[in-house]
């Protein structure tokens, strides 16, 4: 109702496109141990860049929800 789909999708545009390099993480199915590890691996990715003195933003929430979408979870 107050369009935030949009905004948000702006704000992200804007956020990928001044963003020096991006970071994809593939997981090979949906099973809730694959989620654990891929989170695992994440975090370790995350904990080495800011060791390297690096930053970086995980960008997950949209990514989670479109796959509840997909799996038919529109309850919420």
């Amino acid at each position: 109702m107050i369009g935030f789909p949009k905004l948000a999708a702006k704000a992200n545009a804007q956020l990928y496109t001044s963003a020096p390099a991006l970071a994809l993480f593939n997981i090979p199915d949906d099973r809730d141990e694959t989620f654990i590890q891929a989170g695992r691996k994440v975090q370790r990715f995350w904990l080495v860049l800011t060791k390297l003195g690096l930053s970086a933003q995980p960008v997950t929430g949209a990514l989670y929800i479109h796959m509840r979408i997909q799996s038919g979870d529109t309850d919420d």
